[in-house]
C-alpha cells in the first residue's frame, strides 16, 4: 500500500526548516530510520530519518523550499513504523448499563528542590544512540553571569550542530572543556556559583488544588529573587547561521578552518567540502 511520510517534530518552537538536499530518489528502496533529506533550521542542520520502509513512489519536497512539520515529504509503497490498529468489533451492549469509574484523585505537584552554591553543569542527553560530541565553540567565559537556559557552548554530533543550554543560573567560576575537545554525556562542562531547581513544578488543575500550586511555586520565586541580575550571554559568540552539513563542519574543524569565514558557492550560499578546502 502507499504510505505518506510526514516531516516529524524538529524541537520546541521549531515548526519547519529549509530543505538543503533530498537524499533519496523515486524507485529507491529505503529502510526504517534511513536518512531521506537534509534540513536546515534556525538551530541546526539535521538529517531527517524515514518512519516508513519500502520503495519510494514520489517525493514532495525539493532543495530550497521550506518544509513544515506534518508536511508530506515522500510516499512509499511499503509499511509504516507504527502498526495500524484495527477497530474492535462493536458488541451490542446498548441495554447493559456501564458502571462509571470514579475519577482518580488529582495529584498535588511536589515543590522543586532548589540547590544553591557551587554547582556543576553537565552535558545533557543528545539523543538516542549519541553519547558524545565535539566542542565547536565555548560561548561563555569565567566571570560571566548566565541565566537559566542560556547557551553555554556549541557542540557537534554525527547528526547535527547544537547549542547546549545551562540548567544553572549564576556566575561562571570554571570552564572544564575547550574547543576541539570531545565531551561525553554527563561530563562536567562548566562550574557555576548560583542556583538550580532540581525538579520543575508541573502545574496542577486549577480546580483541584490551587493553594498547593501556589505554595509549590513559592521556592522557585524566592530563588529567582535571590539570584543576582543576569547579564544575558545567550547571544555571546553567536554569529549568523551558515549552511553546512555536519560532515562539512567536521572537515573544517579537522583542518582548522572556521566555517563562518568560508564563502559558500552552493545554492543559497551553502558551504561544500570543496569550499572548505580552498
Amino acid at each position: 500500500m502507499t504510505i505518506e511520510m510526514m516531516l516529524p517534530e524538529l524541537g520546541e518552537g521549531i515548526d519547519g526548516g529549509d530543505v538543503v538536499e533530498v537524499l533519496v530518489s523515486v524507485g529507491d528502496t529505503i529502510a526504517l530510520d534511513d536518512s531521506v533529506c537534509e534540513l536546515e533550521t534556525d538551530k541546526a542542520t539535521i538529517e531527517v530519518p524515514s518512519s516508513v520502509a519500502g520503495v519510494v513512489e514520489s517525493i514532495s519536497v525539493v532543495p530550497g523550499e521550506t518544509a513544515k512539520v506534518g508536511q508530506v515529504v515522500l510516499t512509499v509503497s511499503g509499511s509504516a513504523q507504527a502498526a495500524v490498529v484495527e477497530p474492535a468489533v462493536e458488541e451490542k451492549t446498548a441495554d447493559v448499563p456501564v458502571a462509571e469509574e470514579a475519577p482518580p484523585a488529582p495529584s498535588v505537584p511536589e515543590a522543586p528542590v532548589v540547590e544553591s552554591g557551587t554547582l556543576d553543569v553537565c552535558l545533557p542527553s543528545l539523543g538516542e544512540g549519541i553519547d558524545s560530541g565535539a566542542v565547536v565553540e565555548v560561548l561563555v567565559s569565567v566571570g560571566d553571569t548566565v541565566a537559566l537556559d542560556a547557551s553555554i557552548l556549541e557542540i557537534e554530533t554525527d547528526k547535527a550542530t547544537i547549542e547546549v543550554p545551562t540548567d544553572v543560573a549564576g556566575v561562571v567560576t570554571d570552564i572544564r572543556v575547550s574547543a576541539g575537545d570531545t565531551a561525553s554525556v554527563g561530563q562536567v562542562l562548566i562550574v557555576v556559583e548560583g542556583t538550580k531547581a532540581a525538579a520543575r513544578v508541573t502545574s496542577a488543575p486549577a480546580a483541584a488544588a490551587p493553594k498547593a500550586a501556589a505554595t509549590a511555586s513559592t521556592p522557585a520565586e524566592k530563588a529567582s529573587i535571590s539570584t543576582p541580575p543576569a547579564r544575558d550571554v545567550s547571544t555571546r559568540g553567536k554569529r549568523k547561521a551558515v549552511g553546512a552539513a555536519p560532515s562539512v563542519r567536521r572537515l573544517a574543524f579537522e583542518i582548522g578552518v572556521d566555517v563562518y569565514d568560508v564563502s559558500g558557492t552552493g545554492e543559497r550560499g551553502r558551504i561544500s567540502a570543496d569550499d572548505v578546502k580552498r
